[in-house]
């Protein structure tokens, strides 16, 4: 009964302001993203001054069915960390601050040895060598529900471990470098991040509805979170405290007050082009493309008068939600996904999305084989299950995603069940048509280690670093079982 009146919600809202073939081929691709258990949320385009698509599309509460609509309020988990970087910048330009600054500069608690060596670029791209709080074990599953008494408070007992690697060695992502960086923008602006916000940011670009997410406090047009399964099913994301999040997550919004937040953007009412100029440069490959400070720099190709799609945005994914903001400056386009469930593939809809309307070739989204063969496995085993993708790649065009990928992830679900040999099956069947991968015989080896097979899982390591002989979690693997 709720699948069928969750499929019934694609009937609702969605609004074309012109009759155009790439707005009907954008509206399709969205359905099919929701049609094959990838997308739950809205869609919105915005091109030279108006919204010139937007759908809802699923449901803002699935237990009431109440459906999306443009007033929806999403959390916007780490797209937060572009307006920190905002913030940052405007700051730089006033000349209170300097991103060769460092820590201990502005925070006397914070431990001098490495406070003394971690400057603000360091914080904004990711690069401090800090250990990421969100990664530490069990703090996803136990401590973001906790209080969080004060900013010191969580800086001293989260974000004070000793450094993973030198300042400035490499790109690692990091909510704790943001979560310090609030604490500083604190101190040198003398106000609270939520003031620094509504009057640097929200008063000067009109955002109206825009705002920290708290826990105890009710919002109106609230979205509703959900954790969707492997097998497709959705459950209520887990209750969590968004103080956690702080400068690194902690936002809320609408879609017409990222628009209005774009627009500020464009005009240079938050900041000058300079300044955004030196926010935007390129730093680390990560993502696909390139991370600046606070932002993602990905470039999607060029058009057919040879412009290029470089897009300027942020993920954010935050237990039952998953969001994207992006950016083409060039063509004044702004993309929103905003989605109420986890694991979407925001990316790769925007890259999609942004070569559609653009007149470059594109990929509409395909049904998920592994998901479909771990059903069927649950009902009729995994030797019966593998013949539907026999059948599928005999076929000129599938309706399946017959990638590698798709039944890498479907052994590793089988893993977390306990059906390691149903995992193996899965393998062995890939290994034969994906033999250079070497991700697959890492995972057979990680298999049959759990089977307590040494010598295949001896093999399976040697497999993987025949393929990929700079992987060093491999390795260590393999010097643990062949000791």
């Amino acid at each position: 009964m709720l699948k069928r009146i969750i499929l019934l919600a694609v009937l609702f809202t969605v609004e074309f302001i012109h009759a155009q073939s790439r707005f009907a081929d954008l509206d399709t691709m969205v359905i099919k993203y929701f049609t094959t258990d990838k997308f739950m949320g809205s869609v919105t385009l915005y091109e030279k001054g108006q919204v010139v698509y937007t759908r809802g599309i699923g449901f803002a509460n699935v237990e009431w069915g109440i459906p999306h609509m443009r007033l929806d309020v999403f959390p916007l988990a780490s797209v937060t960390k572009t307006f920190t970087a905002v913030l940052t910048m405007q700051l730089v330009e006033e000349g209170k601050l300097s991103l060769e600054n460092n820590i201990s500069d502005f925070l006397p608690y914070f431990r001098p040895d490495i406070g003394s060596r971690v400057t603000i670029r360091h914080l904004l791209t990711h690069s401090s060598g800090i250990p990421n709080y969100t990664s530490f074990p069990g703090f996803m599953s136990v401590n973001s529900k906790d209080e969080v008494p004060s900013t010191e408070w969580f800086i001293r007992k989260y974000c004070s471990s000793d450094l993973q690697f030198e300042p400035g060695e490499r790109f690692s992502y990091n909510n704790s470098g943001y979560f310090i960086l609030g604490a500083i923008l604190e101190m040198v602006a003398e106000m609270k991040y939520s003031d620094l916000l509504r009057k640097k940011i929200f008063r000067k670009a009109g955002m109206t509805k825009t705002g920290l997410l708290k826990s105890d406090e009710l919002l109106q047009y609230r979205v509703y979170g959900y954790v969707r399964s492997y097998d497709g099913s959705l459950k209520p994301e887990p209750f969590w405290n968004p103080d956690w999040t702080f400068s690194g997550g902690q936002l809320y919004s609408t879609i017409d007050d990222l628009i209005s937040y774009h627009n500020a953007l464009k005009d240079e009412t938050l900041l000058k082009k300079e300044y955004q100029e030196m926010m935007y440069q390129p730093k680390f490959e990560a993502f696909g493309g390139y991370y600046a400070n606070g932002w993602t720099i990905i470039n999607y190709g060029a058009d057919s008068l040879g412009s290029e799609l470089k897009v300027y945005g942020h993920e954010g994914a935050l237990f039952g939600f998953n969001v994207w903001f992006a950016r083409l400056p060039e063509k004044d386009q702004l993309l929103l996904i905003l989605g109420n469930t986890n694991k979407i593939p925001v990316r790769e809809m925007s890259r999609n999305i942004f070569r559609l309307i653009n007149g470059l070739d594109f990929l509409m989204p395909k049904m998920s084989v592994g998901r479909e063969i771990f059903r069927q496995s649950a009902k009729k085993g995994i030797e019966n299950a593998l013949k539907l993708y026999i059948e599928e790649e005999k076929k000129e065009s599938s309706d399946f995603d017959l990638s590698a990928d798709e039944l890498i992830e479907c052994a590793v679900e089988l893993l977390k069940i306990d059906k390691t040999d149903d995992a193996i099956a899965v393998l062995q069947f890939i290994s034969l048509r994906f033999p250079g991968n070497s991700g697959i015989f890492e995972l057979l080896g990680d298999a049959y280690a759990a089977k307590m097979d040494k010598v295949k899982a001896i093999e399976n390591y040697r497999r993987a670093l025949e393929g990929d002989k700079e992987n060093q979690k491999v390795r260590d693997k393999l010097n643990k079982y062949a000791d």
